[in-house]
């Protein structure tokens, strides 16, 4: 196979996956955003309820920070209809729960599904604790897809709805210090692009998204990596290094957010500077991996 027809599969398999000039609204649709009670998960709940979503649902482990959240949405954005549920996404009883609630309280139609619950825990690897991976791997992993297979036939029957799965920069450069993470990040980037193209090819009406954000300035990876340097100096090799860059604030995410959901976008990168051209250059030449890898190990 020559490079052109390389070039002219790569560029159909790109339009058949959905063009990014695709234009829906997200006024009047129902919402669930999973981890939704504070951080990224909380402003991208009120980014959908600036958009005009009908009914907005949040949950998180700890009810107590869920409602309050849920009033500060409702106080806030008092033409939007605004749900609480106390959800461990780890725990099949608990997801249960939760898809039979939403279902009873949202009349069994819900439109847009934000993967956004997740957990980290970046150290040397084998001062991990067969918990800490355990638990990195059902919440950011397992969770994930358990959820998105219980919400997702309604969406394929009624050929609407629109799924976002949080992944990371992580998810597309693998980062030392965060192997467990970095793994569970390249999984969400993976089933989302998958299940991309099973929708496309079965015309089901249902698009699935990918976010990658860098290390959010005010949440977080990038915050809990700071606050642990602050807290243990022996802790400074896990700086985040300035190739990185930063994904700016949780409120640019949660801008982007709706906007792939409404340009049909299938994934997105929130990084400055730009991180794309490392991310090729990394496929093409896999040994330059190796020299990134050195410069990240390099403190700044």
């Amino acid at each position: 196979m020559n490079y052109r027809n390389i070039i002219i599969i790569t560029i159909c398999a790109y339009l058949y996956a959905g063009p990014a000039f695709e234009v829906t609204t997200i006024k009047g649709k129902t919402a669930l955003v999973t981890g939704g009670s504070q951080g990224l998960g909380l402003a991208i709940a009120k980014d959908l309820a600036k958009e005009g979503v009908s009914k907005l649902a949040i949950c998180a482990r700890n009810i107590e920070k869920v409602n309050k959240a849920k009033e500060a949405l409702a106080i806030e954005f008092p033409n939007v209809k605004v749900y609480g549920f106390r959800c461990d996404i780890s725990d099949k009883l608990s997801r249960n729960l939760l898809v039979k609630e939403l279902f009873s309280a949202f009349n069994n139609k819900l439109d847009i599904l934000i993967n956004n619950a997740g957990v980290e825990k970046c150290y040397h690897y084998e001062k991990y604790t067969e918990e800490d991976i355990e638990m990195q791997m059902q919440i950011n992993n397992n969770g994930a897809a358990q959820l998105t297979r219980a919400f997702m036939p309604q969406m394929i029957e009624r050929k609407t709805g629109h799924i976002v799965m949080m992944s990371s920069i992580l998810g597309q450069i693998p980062c030392a210090y965060c192997a467990i993470y970095s793994a569970t990040r390249h999984f969400t980037y993976g089933l989302a692009m998958s299940l991309r193209g099973e929708m496309a090819h079965r015309q089901t009406g249902v698009t699935v998204h990918s976010i990658h954000p860098g290390f959010i300035e005010n949440t977080g990876v990038y915050k809990n990596v700071q606050d642990d340097v602050k807290k243990d100096t022996s802790a400074q090799e896990f700086h985040i290094h300035w190739l990185f860059g930063t994904g700016g604030q949780d409120v640019d995410t949660a801008i982007a957010v709706s906007k792939m959901i409404k340009t049909n976008q299938p994934e997105v990168i929130i990084n400055t500077p730009p991180l794309r051209p490392t991310i090729v250059l990394s496929k093409i030449f896999p040994r330059f991996f190796r020299l990134f890898s050195l410069l990240l190990a390099w403190n700044s």
